[in-house]
């Protein structure tokens, strides 16, 4: 009886060195831990003895019902006498849109996208998203501010800091230079107006002197001329009407001014 209780105890100190703990260490009660796809227990727990190898496990979200929130899961290794630790955290889907969009999105510094932008977080409690965009005001989000899946943010404009009288002269430069831009192009548009119809004449006269001319060199002649200054005039006449609605469209904006 003695010999069959020291084989016994004997087998079983030797089981127990070939197996390994798993520790899952978490504040969280009543979180369902599932090993190798099978559910085995649920926290507060124990360390489980486990045969060593490679083990996945899934610690099931209890928001689980809700897209936004993961499960956590894990690929871990046991090795023999050892004790391998977990601390489950659960990741968070969210997207972030603004208005306007294409806003830089920074998660605790890092820059990880532009909006709208998709973005599963790994640790929620301590993300901090920083969202930027030129002559906008910075927003900061919090993790405690984060209430729903859907992040929308109005991005406020950055007023100008400039004394009044900076603006004003600011202003006034704005209106100077348009106005010589307007001129200009009232000026070229007159010009490609009067080219086209100048073109246009002489190329009717050079048709003409082709229908009443009897020399056929000369025929060849003002046929080709008249050929050229049409083509001409009518590259003039094109100018003439794109100039002329580019200046109606800057006369129609500098009554804003």
């Amino acid at each position: 009886m003695t010999r069959i209780l020291v084989i016994i105890l004997t087998f079983a100190a030797s089981l127990s060195a070939q197996t390994g703990y798993l520790k899952i260490d978490t504040p969280d009660s009543g979180l369902v831990i599932s090993i190798n796809d099978s559910a085995v227990t649920k926290t507060p727990v124990q360390p489980l003895n486990l045969l060593p190898g490679d083990y996945d496990v899934i610690v099931t979200n209890p928001k689980k019902g809700f897209w936004r929130y993961n499960d956590w899961t894990r690929t871990v290794t046991i090795e023999p006498t050892d004790t391998t630790v977990i601390q489950p955290q659960f990741s968070l889907n969210v997207i972030i849109r603004t208005t306007p969009f294409d806003a830089r999105v920074y998660l605790n510094n890092e820059y990880i996208g532009s909006t709208p932008l998709y973005y599963e977080i790994a640790d929620p409690e301590n993300a901090v998203f920083m969202i930027k965009k030129s002559k906008y005001r910075p927003e900061t989000i919090a993790p405690d501010t984060i209430e729903s899946a859907a992040i929308n943010i109005d991005l406020k404009p950055i007023a100008d800091q400039r004394s009044p009288v900076l603006q004003r002269s600011s202003k006034n430069q704005t209106i100077s230079s348009n106005k010589k831009f307007i001129y200009s192009l009232f000026a070229f548009t007159i010009a490609s107006g009067f080219t086209a119809a100048y073109l246009k004449d002489r190329a009717d006269k050079k048709y003409n002197q082709y229908l009443s001319t009897a020399s056929l060199q000369k025929m060849n002649e003002y046929y080709e001329d008249s050929k050229m200054l049409d083509t001409y005039s009518s590259i003039s006449l094109g100018m003439f009407e794109v100039s002329f609605a580019v200046s109606l469209y800057y006369l129609i904006k500098k009554s804003e001014y």
